[in-house]
């Protein structure tokens, strides 16, 4: 039986309720623009017609009436609401970030200053409870992609050294028996962003196949499943060194091994459609780490890690599933344009678009970095939890992308 239905069924609760395996209240991660005084030296200024994204952890499916968005000092501005919200690859761990796309219907005028405001019914830290983010709009619209400029993902590894102090591996926890976590490694995905803070960027796992014992891929545990594990935040040098390397780490399943896993990065456009090429990958094989040698402690001299257990496995975990919102008058459901057919803003045309899924293909994994959080059991009357979005799962597997 697999594990993950074990763990599900142990975290059933009486139906009023669903049970939770990972934090539910709300914290807020990081925002597009930064989220700084608009007189800070780093403070952005944002394109006209790009989209403000804000990253949040937590159970919580916004309504209109949770957003405020407007010039400091003056009218309301319309705007589509979407949500991004990747996969988690270990059961019971913590959910990777849900992403808010907050696209004005028209573009916002140039050289005004805004304000937009969040406030969720479940903010961890009363700082949350009325989250405040103010910026600037420059003075042009977005400049074209340069998508030669990104080479796309650098990388992919453990996260450290078996043998050192901090190893990126984790056996299974069973120290709360309704919230199981399998045994799991930790790895490491490196990219250069380009120098362009309204981008963002959607880390996939693109394959996963086992080797046998020589090290050739059994074909026929071949998964070329696209698995959106991450969405991480774009980047501008303000200091002039150069903008660096950006690692994202993550947990995936110890279980089965060895196998070869490989990742890709892509962007995230103003659209919420991913621009580079998911091709473009980097590979790492994995399997049951050496013994490591260490000074003996009674008949033990070595630390040796655990054969893979088969039933310690489990199928991606889709986050939450939101539906769009439309701000002041925004439609709800307008549509994402083609690559080179966005509308013209000089004409009239909408500023932006998008549907519920950001521009991403919900059939081959519905999309970061992880948030904060612990292993452990919480119940909410509301949010998404894995036994739900069990339930869910037929419904986004047919769902596709217009």
């Amino acid at each position: 039986m697999n594990r993950l239905l074990v763990a599900l069924g142990l975290c059933a609760a009486p139906a009023a309720f669903a049970q939770e395996c990972y934090p539910t209240k709300v914290s807020f991660a990081w925002t597009q623009p930064n989220n700084v005084a608009i007189t800070d030296d780093s403070a952005d200024r944002w394109p006209t017609d790009a989209t403000i994204r804000v990253a949040y952890g937590g159970s919580w499916c916004p309504e209109a009436a949770q957003f405020e968005l407007r010039e400091k000092d003056g009218p309301a501005v319309a705007a589509q609401v979407r949500f991004i919200t990747p996969n988690t690859l270990v059961e019971n761990t913590a959910q990777a970030l849900t992403v808010i796309d907050i696209d004005p219907e028209q573009p916002l005028t140039s050289r005004k200053d805004y304000v937009l405001i969040v406030r969720p019914n479940n903010p961890s830290l009363p700082a949350f409870a009325e989250y405040y983010l103010e910026f600037r709009a420059g003075g042009s619209e977005m400049q074209p992609i340069d998508l030669n400029a990104f080479e796309g993902i650098r990388s992919v590894g453990l996260d450290g050294d078996t043998c050192g102090e901090d190893r990126p591996f984790a056996p299974v926890n069973a120290n709360i028996p309704a919230c199981l976590v399998s045994s799991k490694f930790r790895l490491k995905v490196e990219f250069l962003p380009l120098n362009r803070s309204e981008l963002s960027y959607v880390v996939y796992r693109t394959s996963s196949v086992e080797l046998d014992e020589g090290g050739n891929l059994k074909p026929e545990t071949l998964d070329n499943t696209k698995v959106a594990i991450g969405i991480q935040p774009g980047a501008r040098d303000i200091t002039g060194a150069g903008i660096p390397v950006r690692p994202v780490i993550f947990d995936i399943l110890y279980a089965p091994l060895p196998r070869r896993e490989c990742y890709s990065v892509v962007i995230l456009d103003e659209y919420g459609r991913e621009r580079g090429d998911i091709e473009n990958t980097a590979c790492v094989d994995l399997a049951v780490p050496e013994p490591c040698p260490r000074g003996c402690m009674g008949d033990e001299c070595m630390v040796v890690f655990p054969p893979p257990n088969l039933f310690e496995t489990n199928a991606p975990l889709p986050g939450q599933m939101c539906g769009n919102v439309g701000l002041n008058g925004g439609d709800p459901d307008r549509p994402i344009p083609p690559v080179g057919e966005e509308p013209d803003p000089g004409a009239g045309g909408a500023g932006g678009g998008g549907d519920s899924d950001g521009g991403m293909d919900t059939a081959d994994g519905t999309v970061g970095q992880s948030g904060g959080g612990s292993d452990g059991c919480s119940v909410s009357s509301r949010g998404a939890s894995p036994y739900n979005l069990l339930i869910l799962l037929p419904i986004l597997l047919r769902r596709r992308r217009r």
